[in-house]
C-alpha cells in the first residue's frame, strides 16, 4: 500500500509544472532555461534562416541586452538593414558599438565602416583607423586590406613611411590568410616580397 502524499506535494508539483509550461510556450523562455544567451542566440539564428526576421530579432534583442556580443551585433545589423525595428534613438550605432567595445572582431570592421563612410555618424579617417586596427589585430583579414588602404591614404598626403611601413605589414597578414586583392597590392607595393599563405586563417 503506497503512503499518501504529503500536504502540499500535489500544489507544489503542480506549480513546478505551470513554471515549466511557461517555459516552454515560449521560445525565449525555453531557450534562457535550456542554456542561457547562447541558446536564444541558436535559436535566433534558425528563425532568421527560417526567413521568420520578426521573431529572430526578438530573440537577437534578448540576447543582446542580456551582454551576448554576438546577438548584439545580429540585432544591430538587422536594425541596418530594416529586418528590425526599434524605438530607440541611434539604436544601431548603440548596440554595434557595445559589440565592438566587447571584442567582436566583425563588428569592430562594421563600426570602422560606419565612420570611414559617414554612414549613422559623421566621418572620421582617425576613429576609423582604430577600429579597423582592433579588428585587424584579431586577424579580421577584410579589415587588415581597409587599414592597410587608409594607412597608405595617409602616407601618400603626409609623407609618413611610418604609415606605409605599417600598410605592408597587414597587407602581408592579409595575403597570408589567402586574401587575393592583398597579395596583389603587396606584390605592387613591394614585388620582391614573397607571401607563404597561412591554412585556417582568415575572418572571424
Amino acid at each position: 500500500m503506497s503512503a499518501a502524499p504529503l500536504p502540499g506535494t500535489k500544489i507544489r508539483r503542480c506549480a513546478l509544472y505551470a513554471a515549466l509550461l511557461a517555459c516552454w510556450i515560449t521560445v525565449p523562455g525555453l531557450a534562457l532555461a535550456l542554456g542561457g544567451t547562447g541558446a536564444l542566440v541558436e535559436a535566433a539564428k534558425r528563425l532568421h534562416a527560417d526567413d521568420r526576421p520578426e521573431e529572430a530579432a526578438l530573440l537577437f534583442e534578448r540576447a543582446a541586452r542580456a551582454g551576448n556580443r554576438y546577438a548584439q551585433y545580429r540585432y544591430a545589423m538587422m536594425l541596418l538593414d530594416g529586418s528590425a525595428q526599434s524605438r530607440e534613438s541611434n539604436a544601431v550605432w548603440r548596440w554595434l558599438r557595445r559589440a565592438a567595445g566587447a571584442g567582436l572582431a566583425q563588428a569592430q570592421f562594421e563600426f570602422a565602416l560606419r565612420y570611414e563612410r559617414g554612414d549613422l555618424v559623421s566621418p572620421s579617417m582617425p576613429v576609423a583607423i582604430e577600429w579597423y586596427r582592433r579588428a585587424a589585430s584579431q586577424g579580421h583579414t577584410e579589415a587588415q586590406v581597409h587599414l592597410a588602404r587608409l594607412l597608405l591614404e595617409r602616407s601618400e598626403q603626409s609623407g609618413a613611411l611610418t604609415d606605409r611601413d605599417q600598410a605592408v605589414r597587414w597587407l602581408g597578414a592579409a595575403a597570408r590568410s589567402g586574401h587575393a586583392a592583398a597579395r596583389a597590392a603587396l606584390q605592387e607595393l613591394e614585388p620582391d616580397e614573397a607571401v607563404q599563405e597561412q591554412p585556417g586563417t582568415g575572418n572571424e
